[in-house]
């Protein structure tokens, strides 16, 4: 390149620098400083090698080191993603990478050296980075959010005896008491916490998404491991596996639908049906995944149709059987059709439930907004995913081939029947896990069409532009510290509170349940969650707010613990109950609080609370 551009990319780089580092300075972000200057630098090491008049080879001995340095700046990606740094910070990580890849990529496409076993180690590398950060960043010190608490509370509900659907109602498919229940089993058996167990498990659940992303954009691309390093930067660049607490049975349902869809890819039919049953047990909606992977063996070319169908059909029939069984064994066919199924469709349909029916009317268009969103927000992501699915979708037409049908497939169902959950963002990371694979496989075709022309260096000097731009763009959002009551002083709270409690002292906790989980003691009545969806599969089996407040009359726990707008609903249907208001109880990031009664007859557990939990008066 000539001496005058060398120059300004030089002084650019230096300028974009000096303007980030007393930012992040000023924002107490040491540890930030060193991970983001460390970035550049990379960065700016390999491009340095590609601006002069010496070939990346001579700087940078191989391709599979290119691609090396390539899996490094993604781990360096991982911690600038995790908030703290620019936000386009995991942008500029995958345009440094396209660069590598591009100027490494021989006539026919991308570097075919470094193979899947630097590819996987490279992400794991990348996952346990991850890992490592949540782990300071204090993940373990933060309380039990809603579902995480309900989740963990179903599984000891199982272990102690509770009977599915009817000694607790719940809104999903019964493979969520297992998953659970596993959890609790093992964390008994080990020692460890319920919670830091199952956040553990989740963690390391996250690295295997990242693998089957990765491999699910190989497969995709037929088989250049560049487009699984594109995939596992841009799921970091998404903010995908940053839910919004852990644990989360989110985590597990998109690590069995991503499995559903690699499994879909190589053909392995019977697995896959497994897995796809295994989705729609966790999450309704998942089930869809069932008609993809019959879909995909019906028209691979690869295969005898009706024989790869049965073994599809065998695959997930095993597992709807099993479970079919045990509803009917414990007599819960009906309640669990009335909660969970009729429930779900409750959550879509128009004037089913009041609560539920006209969000649910917005629902697809709400889960649009949040792909036209992430396309809006990130030009290049959103780029990457277009051509890679319209290339996928090409190719799946021509082909036939389940490489490129079961990924596009199965997010195109998924996206469409997202109307049954309306709750979008908490479902990201189960769906925009195939749009990152996507986004992999979409710059691998770019790279392999640029590769195939004489425009390499103009593609990677437009390309180095937009990386030095990408520097320049600061909007800084530190990651939000874990406030008091942290998850050790919930659980100090709990254990304070169990001397004051007689057995047969009965204690109500709604929609958050930490109270429970921490003490091991079950609810007063079935109903544990009162929210818009809970409403809806409550409607759907014939329970009222009258019948919840009926109840709650009956069995009067000594300590309710729920948020202000229920507790109005439940007064307005009958709630007679001598209760004492004593606070409010907030978690981070949940902006409807509990709200803290105690029985007017125990003035001493009135007094502990007072004087102990840490709560908002």
């Amino acid at each position: 390149m000539p001496q005058p551009i060398r120059m300004i990319v030089g002084a650019a780089s230096a300028l974009l620098l000096a303007a980030a580092i007393p930012a992040l300075v000023e924002a107490g972000a040491t540890s930030g400083l060193v991970v983001y200057v460390g970035f550049v630098v990379v960065n700016l090491l390999v491009l340095a090698g590609l601006l002069t008049d010496h070939p990346a080879a001579a700087f940078l001995p191989g391709q599979a080191w290119l691609v090396a340095i390539g899996l490094v700046a993604g781990l360096l990606v991982v911690l600038a993603s995790l908030r703290g740094l620019p936000p386009h910070a995991p942008t500029a990580g995958v345009l440094g990478t396209l660069i590598l890849l591009l100027q490494a990529a021989p006539d026919r496409g991308l570097p075919e050296a470094p193979g899947h076993r630097l590819l996987a180690a490279g992400v794991i590398m990348v996952g346990v980075a991850a890992i490592a950060l949540l782990v300071a960043q204090g993940m373990y010190a933060r309380p039990v959010m809603n579902d995480s608490s309900v989740s963990l509370y179903t599984g000891q509900h199982l272990l102690r005896g509770g009977i599915p659907y009817q000694t607790i109602f719940y809104l999903h498919p019964p493979l969520r008491f297992f998953n659970s229940a596993v959890r609790v089993s093992l964390a008994d058996l080990t020692g460890v916490p319920y919670v830091a167990f199952s956040r553990s498990v989740d963690m390391l659940l996250m690295v295997i998404i990242m693998l089957l992303s990765a491999g699910i954009a190989v497969a995709w691309r037929q088989g250049q491991p560049g487009a699984g390093l594109i995939a596992v930067v841009a799921l970091l660049a998404v903010d995908t596996l940053v839910p919004v607490g852990l644990p989360n049975e989110k985590v597990t349902i998109g690590a069995v639908t991503m499995a559903a869809v690699w499994l879909l890819q190589r053909r392995l039919w019977v697995a896959a049906g497994i897995a796809t049953a295994c989705a729609g047990m966790l999450w309704l909606p998942a089930s869809a995944l069932g008609l993809v992977g019959l879909a995909v063996a019906f028209f691979d070319d690869q295969q005898e149709r009706w024989q790869a169908m049965l073994r599809v059909a065998l695959g997930g029939g095993s597992v709807l059987l099993i479970l079919g069984v045990y509803l009917l064994t414990i007599g819960s066919v009906a309640a669990f059709w009335q909660q969970v199924v009729q429930g779900a469709f409750g959550f879509a349909t128009p004037g089913l439930v009041a609560t539920g029916g006209p969000q649910a009317q917005q629902t697809f268009v709400g889960y649009l907004g949040e792909l036209t969103e992430l396309v809006r927000g990130d030009l290049l992501l959103g780029v990457l995913f277009l051509v890679g699915m319209i290339t996928g979708g090409v190719q799946a037409v021509r082909q036939r081939s389940a490489e490129q049908m079961a990924p596009v497939l199965s997010w195109l169902v998924l996206f469409g029947l997202f109307s049954i959950d309306y709750q979008a963002r908490g479902d990201n990371i189960i769906w925009l896990s195939l749009v990152t694979a996507a986004m992999g496989a979409g710059a691998a075709a770019i790279i392999s069409w640029v590769a195939s022309t004489q425009a390499k260096q103009w593609w990677a000097s437009v390309v180095l532009a937009a990386l030095l731009f990408g520097y320049g763009l600061h909007d800084w959002r530190p990651f939000p510290p874990a406030e008091p009551p942290t998850y050790a002083d919930r659980v100090a709270m709990a254990e304070g509170l169990a001397p004051l409690l007689a057995e047969d002292d009965d204690i109500m906790a709604v929609q958050n349940l930490w109270l429970h989980v921490h003490l091991g003691r079950d609810t007063a009545m079935p109903v544990i969650q009162l929210g818009d969806k809970a409403v809806a599969s409550l409607a759907g089996a014939g329970i009222s707010w009258e019948w919840v407040a009926a109840r709650l009359n009956r069995e009067q726990p000594v300590l309710l613990l729920v948020a202000n707008g229920p507790l109005r609903q439940l007064e307005e249907a009958g709630l007679t109950v001598d209760y004492t208001y004593i606070g409010d109880m907030t978690v981070a990031g949940v902006t409807n609080p509990q709200r803290v009664l105690v029985r007017s007859d125990r003035p001493e557990l009135a007094d502990h609370i007072r004087a102990t939990w840490l709560l908002e008066e």
